[in-house]
């Protein structure tokens, strides 16, 4: 069976690409530009250089997600990458590996109050960047981060009533997915590119922004075009 979903996984994902490369390639080359925004010349940069690959990965990870048809595997992946973008960023300022992660008798572990730490921080440097990813993180809390009959109802047949191990087909909620997914990297890339401003260990690379500009243009554009949809209009305008 499984590798019967393989190949029917890879079936579902070669189509959409064929139909909607120009809006994948936006949302990737986006995510993309967050491996390489920070030049690196200081071993204090650690921290930030272990979390900011893991904020490139988990979003490519959600991307490809998304294209296989499984939104609550895409949704999981970016709210992961949002926290590692919010200790990206804060790593950048408060350098200490100890502020990340101790150790006990069993080994490594993570700073449990850290993330209080990191989100007064964020409130409070960056309000405008903490409030959007604030929203974002409310919205798959409250739908995809737990068990709940919502997440059931995407994967049912509607006429068969037979449980699928893919989504529903439904092309332009999946593009709406793509481009969300883009918007919610360019909001990374602002809030990373600004801490990176002012950091005492690292810097933007000089191109980065040059780069990011079109590319945001571009997202724009999509969203202007999803917005003469009904089926997303009210959506977008929250």
């Amino acid at each position: 069976m499984i590798y019967e979903l393989a190949e029917q996984e890879n079936q579902i994902v070669q189509e959409f690409i064929d139909n909607n490369q120009a809006l994948i390639r936006n949302t990737e080359e986006i995510i993309g530009l967050l491996e390489n925004i920070a030049e690196i010349h200081n071993r204090k940069a650690m921290p930030f250089y272990l979390l900011n690959a893991q904020v490139h990965s988990s979003l490519s990870l959600c991307l490809l997600s998304t294209l296989r048809d499984h939104q609550v595997q895409a949704q999981l992946m970016l709210r992961f990458s949002l926290e590692a973008a919010c200790l990206a960023a804060y790593s950048l300022h408060h350098t200490q590996i100890e502020n990340f992660i101790v150790t006990d008798s069993i080994g490594a572990k993570p700073v449990p109050e850290i993330k209080h730490k990191v989100y007064k921080w964020l409130k409070q440097s960056y309000q405008a960047e903490s409030e959007h990813l604030h929203r974002v993180k409310k919205q798959i809390n409250e739908y995809y981060a737990h068990g709940n009959l919502f997440a059931s109802l995407l994967t049912i047949d509607k006429q068969t009533h037979v449980n699928n191990y893919f989504d529903r087909a439904d092309e332009l909620i999946k593009q709406s997915h793509i481009w969300e997914l883009g918007n919610i990297a360019c909001l990374v890339f602002s809030l990373i590119y600004k801490t990176l401003q002012n950091s005492p260990i690292a810097k933007s690379r000089k191109d980065s922004f040059e780069q990011f500009e079109p590319l945001l243009a571009e997202n724009q554009r999509y969203r202007n075009e999803f917005l003469k949809n009904e089926r997303l209009a009210k959506w977008l305008l929250k």
